[in-house]
């Protein structure tokens, strides 16, 4: 009843969007958004603009302190994936046996005793890690793993990119 009317990943990125539009706009909407600023660290990555190839990735890799285990529910001979580098957009898992690029799986990522699904597509292999691209995950469950995420954030990083959006609201003012 008393809730948001639009889920926490729309309301993250709409304030990612302002602040790159309008900084000092995000100043007046930022007490009373809902959003705190471990939910803005992991931003998508700036395009450089005279760029003369494609940019693959489009949001910062995160070295995981434990890695993630994950189950396939939609093969016929399942596998377990265990993530080691994630992003909100993919990541690099180990896998036992060889997918080949482009199939599809449904993933269930455990996370203690919660379960998050998404949709990946298998990319690249190398010896025994294969890169995945999350394709589909519902709102709320990516707003779990974004918190996932944060959290394995290096302490110096988060702290730094801290400091640096402080110093940039003090400059504004």
């Amino acid at each position: 009843m008393f809730t948001w009317a639009c889920p926490q990943e729309l309301r993250i990125a709409a304030m990612q969007a302002l602040e790159k539009l309008d900084p000092e706009c995000v100043q007046s909407f930022w007490s009373k958004g809902g959003i705190n600023q471990e939910d803005l660290m992991l931003a998508p990555l700036e395009v450089p603009m005279p760029s003369e190839c494609v940019r693959q990735r489009r949001h910062q890799r995160v070295r995981l302190q434990k890695p993630l285990r994950a189950i396939s529910v939609n093969l016929k001979e399942n596998c377990r994936p265990e993530i080691k580098t994630a992003s909100l957009s993919g990541g690099l898992a180990t896998i036992s046996r060889h997918l080949a690029p482009g199939t599809p799986l449904q993933l269930r990522l455990q996370v203690g005793m919660r379960h998050m699904q998404a949709t990946a597509l298998m990319r690249d292999y190398r010896a025994q890690d294969m890169a995945f691209e999350i394709v589909d995950m519902d709102l709320v469950e990516r707003s779990k793993y974004r918190r996932l995420l944060a959290g394995n954030l290096p302490q110096n990083q988060s702290l730094a990119e801290s400091i640096e959006a402080h110093s940039e609201t003090i400059l504004t003012q």
